[in-house]
């Protein structure tokens, strides 16, 4: 009976929250300026390519069971050119934390050390795992290519190759979870999301960090099937390498992590979510204190990380006001206190007033905002990046960038795309509502991990950059809300 509450109040707590973005997205997002008429011609129009994509892949579905693998993989492969392709045509000058991370490595491999960026990492250390992997990852291309490697083409393709893992991931669990033709659509849902064609080119955090919680899912749904406790501790494993290194780049990987071990929990598999977490923890604990030896003290001294690293609470406070998105003021009020208790104390401080000066109906009204802001930009606000400085002046440019003349009729377009995934999730939700269980499919790991990403940015700093390493989890969702579309699955 706990049971059974317990997965009800998932669905219903999941249910909620989607309806409530969804809704936000589709009335205010783009910053209002969406034509309502076109997105839901968009809407329309992205549901009737999908269901007919099921409709015709079923009376293929012999063909496409057979050469399921070949036609991936070449799905695939034209995608990783394409990516490449547009990341490199759109190439701009890497600025402020992007260039801190590439420009970081770069120096770290040319000269032995980051004397130039040395202030921000001091300031931002959560950054330090990407520059760490891109270091890595330019050093062995350095082996083969010295001082001719174009280092901008160099991370577009490692940016191709996380958004071709992500791709496949989702492929292969939608695949996995609902079978073939589910597989094909998703495959059709990723052609549909316009952004993820020129994603390649922001090698930034949340694009790097893409890969690891589909992955992560992906080898839960393979750990849940293996039958020997061996053979269970190894994918454990793997999942907890992958969830690690996901996580140094960028730390939100955890929530799905932890969504995980909640699902087990709410399955009553204790001692396989025990044995799962302990696995996870040492891995983890592994992969972050080999990260920080690595820097210090080679890189970066511990004594002044120490006075100088953004306390945490920073982002809470600058989520805490307005629509909860980047203050540069907020920076200023931080770092004027340069003892460390006393910072801490002051932005504690500054947070319980700007909360008590809301008051509920005031925090309700900043949730609205941050909700609009996170989840109402269909294009993932790759401009923050893509406008830094284009080198070439080419006709997307129009469209992708914010300065562009059509940019308004591209981010309508995206936005109605992401608002048809939305729609879908909170399909996926209530068909599973109106299910035997004998007859469902549920994801709660999946559901949990929305839920929890929204609420986290609810606190923290918004920008609609920061849920993109949880798309795959968006999208997953969207898939299975078109298998529930259909009234006798």
């Amino acid at each position: 009976m706990g049971k059974v509450i317990c997965s009800y109040g998932v669905k219903i707590l999941f249910l909620l929250c989607i309806s409530f973005v969804a809704y936000e997205a589709f009335m205010d997002g783009a910053d209002g300026k969406a034509d309502k008429l076109v997105m839901g011609l968009v809407i329309t129009l992205s549901l009737a390519v999908l269901l007919l994509t099921r409709f015709w892949v079923r009376r293929h579905l012999q063909f496409f069971e057979k050469h399921f693998v070949k036609i991936l993989a070449g799905y695939l492969l034209v995608l990783f050119v394409v990516q490449i392709l547009c990341g490199i045509h759109l190439r701009y000058e890497p600025m402020w934390d992007l260039d801190s991370v590439y420009g970081g490595a770069i120096s770290w491999l040319k000269y032995g050390n980051i004397d130039s960026y040395k202030d921000y990492f001091y300031y931002f250390p959560n950054n330090l795992g990407l520059l760490i992997f891109f270091r890595a990852y330019f050093g062995l291309l350095y082996l083969f290519l010295g001082n001719g490697m174009d280092y901008f083409a160099a991370a577009v393709v490692m940016g191709s190759v996380m958004l071709t893992i992500f791709r496949f991931s989702v492929v292969w669990i939608a695949k996995k979870l609902l079978g073939t033709e589910y597989g094909v659509v998703m495959m059709v849902l990723l052609l549909l999301c316009l952004p993820l064609y020129f994603a390649a080119a922001v090698f930034y955090t949340d694009v790097m960090s893409m890969a690891a919680p589909p992955l992560v899912y992906l080898l839960y749904l393979y750990s849940k099937e293996e039958e020997s406790w061996r053979g269970r501790l190894l994918i454990y494993a793997e999942m907890a390498v992958v969830a690690a290194i996901g996580m140094e780049i960028k730390f939100t990987v955890v929530i799905i992590v932890i969504a995980v071990a909640l699902e087990m929990l709410l399955e009553g598999k204790w001692r396989k979510c025990i044995c799962m977490a302990a696995v996870q923890i040492i891995f983890i604990c592994a992969v972050f204190c080999a990260a920080d030896r690595i820097v210090y003290p080679n890189l970066l001294d511990r004594g002044q990380a120490a006075v100088q690293n953004t306390p945490y609470l920073h982002w809470i406070m600058m989520g805490a006001k307005g629509d909860g998105s980047y203050d540069g003021n907020d920076y200023n009020y931080t770092r004027q206190y340069t003892d460390r208790e006393e910072q801490r104390a002051a932005v504690k401080s500054e947070i319980a007033r700007r909360y008590k000066k809301l008051g509920l109906s005031g925090v309700m009204d900043l949730w609205e905002a941050k909700t609009v802001k996170c989840f109402g930009d269909g294009t993932y606000a790759l401009s923050d990046f893509l406008d830094d400085s284009p080198r070439s002046d080419i006709s997307w440019n129009d469209w992708i960038l914010y300065s562009g003349k059509d940019y308004d009729k591209y981010s309508t377009l995206c936005l109605g795309v992401f608002v048809t995934v939305m729609f879908l999730m909170l399909l996926s939700v209530v068909g599973s509502l109106g299910r035997r269980r004998d007859r469902r499919v549920d994801i709660p790991a999946l559901w949990l991990t929305f839920f929890g990403i929204w609420l986290f940015l609810m606190f923290w700093e918004a920008s609609a950059r920061y849920f993109m390493n949880m798309l795959s989890v968006m999208l997953v969702a969207a898939v299975l809300g078109v298998a529930h579309m259909e009234r006798n699955r």
